[in-house]
């Protein structure tokens, strides 16, 4: 309990990016899982979106081992919110047939259900994403910690 103590507003801005990219993944995981309306290329939606959150983590501990203006905390920041945007991508573009032929001629229920959950975690992955950059202006540390 004591590393706690040593968080400051980044490292709990970092935090909350870190639990809505998970729930952002998790929603991903479910939004796939409507039958019938799987994503095309989901293996690479969910490992983007995996290797995002670790690489929030590390944000976090880098940031408190090494500061927060460290070159290596900057650089896992920036692959933090280009994994979890090519995440997002995955979603909109296994996404966009969906919605065209619910607009035009398919308009069902699980269909739209789909679609639903699919933009819940577009949602939450691009919160995050602001979550990390946000961050970047806050101290990693408290002072006198």
């Amino acid at each position: 309990m004591n590393i706690f103590k040593k968080f400051g507003a980044a490292s709990y801005v970092s935090a909350a990016a870190f639990i809505l990219a998970l729930a952002g993944l998790i929603t991903m995981c479910v939004s796939n899982a409507t039958p019938g309306y799987g994503l095309d290329n989901f293996g690479t939606g969910i490992a983007l979106a995996a290797v995002a959150l670790v690489a929030i983590a590390l944000v976090v501990a880098s940031g408190l081992k090494l500061g927060g203006q460290s070159p290596l905390t900057a650089v896992l920041r920036v692959a933090a919110v280009l994994l979890a945007m090519f995440a997002a991508g995955v979603i909109i573009s296994g996404r966009v047939v969906l919605l065209s032929s619910l607009m035009t001629f398919d308009s069902n229920e699980v269909g739209w259900s789909a679609f639903n959950t699919s933009l819940t975690a577009i949602i939450f992955i691009v919160i995050s994403v602001i979550l990390v950059i946000v961050s970047a202006f806050f101290k990693e540390e408290k002072r006198g910690a």
